[in-house]
């Protein structure tokens, strides 16, 4: 079971653009919609190779279909996709040149004689992290079935998840800046980077927990699933079959295939199981590590005195975690 490519496009695509389309001078909401976008191509080709593959069998990879999209969309599709890799790589081999996905000192493009200069987005300032929590704590919650969480509950707290592990990233790259001596180029996740710093970090593993549901939200993973109606309880398991395009070495080390939810948090690998509980555990993991960042160094990161608007009152940004554990 997954979400299909006319799901996909309507739920994050078009949600993210008109985002964006409602508050065009937003660098954050751009590179929302230019991500999801972007990984729209990658959603219909895997989606289709596995369930209409005639449409897609021409093409053998899917760098193959995505030159296609190149030369069938012009440069549209090709700037999309460079604003997305820069999102999440903060450095490309293309005509985008950018600092850090948290605060953006110059966007320059090659062979142009302008640029765009002194852009910055603060992301945990950013209304959204805290209209998302809103709206799920504004929810009643549903216990989850085995399955799946309610439709609200399940996209709502997925959101949230992907905003605070952007926002996290952000920092990780001033952690690079910041300590190049410590940092080798050849880090290359988040995670790498963290534990160059922080080589005895003792929550790694729930660290490394958030980062399997980062990539299979981000990622769109499909799963097969067999469940049956009827009796005392809703939606009664009866198996899962992950696609084998999908799950990599850190997925396979870190979940646990009877339960199919991480072993340090117990998060679930079910898109759409997801829930509070979930978004919660990966806010007090990555807010852990942001702080310890700031105790090393505050240059690096100082984030236990910023404040963001919820219900109309100016909050600790840490203390949202106890809204959602308070929560009913």
């Amino acid at each position: 079971m997954g979400m299909t490519p006319d799901e996909f496009l309507s739920t994050f695509v078009e949600g993210n653009y008109e985002d964006f389309a409602e508050k065009p001078e937003s660098v954050r909401r751009a590179f929302n919609a230019a991500v999801a976008a972007s990984h729209m191509a990658d959603h219909y080709f895997e989606y289709t190779k596995r369930h209409e593959p005639g449409k897609v069998d021409k093409y053998k990879k899917l760098d193959d279909y995505i030159q296609h999209l190149y030369q069938s969309a012009g440069e549209c599709f090709r700037d999309i996709r460079s604003i997305a890799n820069a999102y999440k790589h903060l450095y490309i081999k293309s005509h985008w040149s950018i600092s850090s996905a948290g605060s953006i000192d110059c966007v320059q493009f090659k062979g142009a004689t302008d640029s765009v200069e002194a852009v910055e987005q603060d992301w945990v300032s950013s209304p959204d992290i805290e209209s998302t929590t809103t709206k799920v704590l504004q929810r009643k919650p549903v216990r989850a079935t085995r399955v799946k969480s309610a439709h609200d509950e399940s996209g709502y707290s997925a959101a949230g998840v992907l905003l605070l592990v952007a926002m996290f990233e952000s920092y990780v790259s001033r952690i690079r800046f910041s300590q190049p001596k410590k940092v080798a180029d050849t880090a290359r996740s988040a995670i790498d980077v963290v534990l160059s710093v922080f080589p005895k970090l003792r929550h790694r593993r729930a660290l490394e927990d958030v980062y399997v549901l980062r990539d299979l939200l981000m990622h769109g993973h499909l799963w097969e699933i067999e469940y049956e109606w009827g009796g005392p309880v809703p939606m009664v398991l009866k198996s899962a079959t992950l696609h084998p395009a999908y799950g990599d070495r850190k997925f396979r080390k870190r979940v646990n295939s009877t339960t199919h939810r991480t072993k340090a948090l117990g998060l679930s690998t079910f898109p759409s199981r997801v829930d509070r509980r979930d978004l919660l555990k990966v806010f007090e993991t990555l807010w852990k590590t942001l702080l310890r960042f700031e105790a090393q160094d505050r240059f690096q990161c100082y984030v236990s005195h910023l404040h963001v608007r919820f219900k109309g009152k100016s909050v600790l940004f840490g203390d949202l975690q106890r809204e959602l554990k308070s929560a009913p």
